[in-house]
């Protein structure tokens, strides 16, 4: 069954030359699935996209700590068990993802990262631990100690199979930090440089563009050995799924926000027209079986922009997909 939605998932996803987005279907990413989640709900999986250039996805694959028992039966295969045991039983946290780079051709050695909720920094740096990379604790200890009161750190991840520190955090403001962004440049460039990130004024205004926007601002850091942002910073857009109760929030052709995002985006030569086709990926079925039935969707949950602190980079898109009423 697992695959079988995969697979629709990806037709619904691709169909009527959505392919664009995606290039090539890579023939293992199915397999892959199977071996990133436990727990016998279907997992949150994202698709990472790129806006210009050759067109490729990368797979993340998102396990729900509310869809484990604590004592749980792993399947054969799967990657990183114990750190799946740990997280079956940890406390305050969400989400468990296996980040894929399916696009070099790497599909059994993912990045781990942690979605929290309300966890204690002791969790987070047990996780790391359990990950295989024990050593990045006193960085992560050192980051959360420097940035703002205001900032919620959302997510810590890290590839275990890498020799250096690869550590990376990911941080959300608050709304009402957000607004003070949206207004004023010199506290925008305040936290960034609490963070260890020191920004150009032409980079600041883009950020400042982005605090302007109706949807949440997340902040995404590598962090050095001394608990400092490296010298490239993430910027991501959040959107709501479109239909909703707040079709301002959503990714839509009709949300001038979204036009005005993108716009910028093209104009700065980190997009080209492929984007048109997102609002399009936003899609709900059903399927059934006898007297069972599943109900799954998808729509693009986030705009990523690039940059260092002189110059932008690249620019992502990000398609979640996920079963909203299970079997």
């Amino acid at each position: 069954m697992y695959e079988l939605i995969y697979n629709l998932i990806y037709f619904a996803l691709t169909k009527d030359g959505k392919d664009e987005l995606f290039g090539r279907r890579i023939e293992a990413d199915s397999d892959v699935l199977k071996k990133s989640f436990a727990g016998s709900d279907f997992p949150e999986i994202w698709f990472e996209l790129p806006l210009l250039g050759d067109a490729w996805y990368d797979l993340h694959v998102l396990t729900s700590r509310s869809s484990l028992e604590p004592e749980i039966q792993l399947p054969e295969g799967i990657l990183h068990p114990e750190l799946f045991r740990w997280f079956s039983k940890s406390q305050g946290t969400r989400q468990l993802a296996m980040s894929h780079d399916l696009s070099k051709g790497i599909y059994d050695s993912p990045a781990v990262q942690l979605l929290i909720g309300g966890c204690e920094i002791s969790t987070c740096c047990d996780f790391l631990s359990k990950a295989g990379n024990p050593a990045a604790t006193p960085a992560y200890r050192a980051f959360r100690d420097r940035i703002p009161k205001e900032w919620f750190a959302c997510y810590l991840g890290t590839f275990p199979q890498r020799d250096d520190l690869s550590l990376r955090v990911e941080c959300i403001p608050t709304a009402q930090m957000q607004k003070t962004y949206s207004e004023r440049e010199d506290l925008l460039r305040r936290d960034l440089s609490m963070a260890g990130f020191r920004i150009s004024d032409e980079m600041l205004k883009l950020v400042k563009f982005m605090a302007c926007q109706p949807f949440p601002i997340e902040f995404q850091f590598n962090v050095d050995k001394e608990g400092c942002a490296a010298p490239v910073l993430g910027v991501s857009l959040r959107f709501l799924i479109p239909g909703g109760r707040y079709p301002h929030l959503a990714f839509s052709a009709e949300n001038k926000s979204v036009i005005s995002l993108m716009s910028m985006l093209s104009s700065e030569g980190l997009c080209d027209k492929r984007w048109q086709m997102l609002p399009g990926c936003a899609f709900a079925r059903r399927i059934s079986a006898g007297s069972a039935s599943v109900r799954f969707g998808g729509y693009t949950a986030f705009i990523k922009v690039r940059m260092t602190p002189d110059r932008l980079t690249d620019a992502k898109a990000y398609i979640v997909a996920k079963v909203f009423e299970p079997c």
